[in-house]
């Protein structure tokens, strides 16, 4: 199974790299016009309660409630889709997270949750398998 990704993924760097002369000269006629891609953290209302708890983050930079921070986040969703970015919802799950802030050596704080949500919208970029 190992060797297929490998494969896989010399594969893919391959293509990228035969295709890179043409997207060289698209980017010089026609500038650089790529869509902006981002991760925005999406909680389930279970998982939210538990990110409130384990957060280091000051009180009044979190969300209470989940219905307040789900309507935010539904609008600043919408304004970077107003925008042209692609958003994809990066779900979070608090063990997870938990576990990768330790081996970061990081504690729980919005910069840190955005550091994780970045990494894992990178990964699937990078190797968006199913």
């Amino acid at each position: 199974m190992q060797k297929n990704w490998e494969n896989m993924n010399f594969i893919l760097k391959l293509i990228r790299l035969i295709f890179l002369p043409i997207k060289l000269v698209c980017w010089i006629v026609y500038g650089d016009r790529s869509q902006k891609i981002v991760g925005y953290a999406w909680y389930t209302k279970k998982e939210y309660k538990k990110i409130i708890e384990l957060s280091k983050d000051e009180l009044d930079i979190l969300v209470a409630s989940f219905e307040k921070w789900e309507e935010k986040a539904y609008k600043n969703i919408e304004d970077m889709e107003n925008r042209g970015w692609i958003v994809f919802k990066v779900n979070i799950d608090s063990n997870e997270l938990e576990s990768w802030l330790n081996k970061q050596g990081l504690i729980n704080i919005s910069e840190n949750r955005e550091k994780y949500v970045k990494q894992r919208l990178r990964s699937f970029l990078e190797n968006p398998f199913i």
